[in-house]
C-alpha cells in the first residue's frame, strides 16, 4: 500500500499564479482536502504543515493565509487557536450571519417561519403545520421554542 506521503504528493496540483498547492483528491463539504494517514482521516493542509514543521499541538488549528481551503502549501499556512481562526475568518469577511433563510440548509423563508409561529399561536396543531409546510414536527417545535429562528421570536415578543 502507498504511504500517505506518496498519496499526498500524487494529489497535489501546483497553481502557478497563487502558489497554492491545490488538493485534487477527496474533499469534505467545506472544500478541505482529506486523506488517510496512519489509518485515520486527516486534512491535507494539516498533513502538509506537520510534514514540514512537525507535530501540531493538540487543540491548535492550521489556518490559511491564502483563504483557499483546498490549498496544502505549508508556506500559505500558520498555526492559531480557535479564537485566532474565528478572528481571521471575520477579518477576511467570511463570517456570515447565517440565521433564518440565510442559513445554507434553510427550507423556510422568513415569512413562512413567521406564518408557522402565527399558526401555532392560533392553536393549529404542530403536526398539521409540519405537513402543510413540508417540514418535520421537530422543526415546528424548534421554531416555537426559539431553538431555531430565534431572531423572529425576539422580534415579536
Amino acid at each position: 500500500m502507498e504511504s500517505a506521503r506518496v498519496r499526498f504528493w500524487r494529489s497535489i496540483e501546483f497553481e502557478p499564479i497563487t502558489g497554492c498547492w491545490l488538493w485534487s483528491a477527496a474533499r469534505n463539504w467545506d472544500g478541505y482536502g482529506v486523506l488517510k494517514a496512519n489509518g485515520q482521516s486527516v486534512y491535507a493542509h494539516r498533513f502538509s504543515w506537520a510534514e514540514k514543521h512537525g507535530e501540531i499541538p493538540e487543540g491548535i488549528c492550521v489556518l490559511h493565509r491564502c483563504d483557499t481551503p483546498a490549498c496544502a502549501n505549508p508556506d500559505h499556512l500558520f498555526l492559531g487557536t480557535r479564537g485566532d481562526n474565528a478572528r481571521d475568518k471575520s477579518r477576511k469577511g467570511r463570517c456570515h450571519n447565517n440565521k433564518g433563510e440565510r442559513h445554507g440548509r434553510s427550507i423556510l423563508s422568513e415569512a413562512q417561519a413567521r406564518e408557522v409561529l402565527r399558526l401555532i399561536r392560533t392553536g393549529e396543531s404542530q403536526s398539521k403545520i409540519a405537513a402543510d409546510f413540508g417540514i418535520s414536527k421537530t422543526a415546528v417545535c424548534n421554531i416555537n421554542t426559539g431553538r431555531r429562528w430565534s431572531h423572529i421570536l425576539d422580534a415579536i415578543r
